[in-house]
């Protein structure tokens, strides 16, 4: 038994919504359902759930930054 608001008119107007934003968004929702899917297909390293080493990260941009000086 569907609810008060899960009315046939209801259901039209949240599906025209969605299209609608589909069509204005495009671009950010293929983004987010490649983000999805891509989730499922490339297992987390363990230093994901680790503690996270900023020096490293730091220091490799750093090392990047320097490489493009003249």
């Amino acid at each position: 038994m569907a609810g008060r608001w899960q009315t046939e008119e209801t259901k039209v107007q949240i599906r025209k919504h969605l299209s609608e934003f589909i069509k204005r968004e495009t671009v950010l929702c293929i983004a987010g359902l490649l983000a999805v899917v891509s989730a499922f297909f490339v297992p987390p390293d363990g230093c994901i759930f680790g503690r996270h080493d900023c020096n490293r990260c730091i220091r490799s941009a750093e090392e990047a930054i320097g490489d493009q000086r003249p």
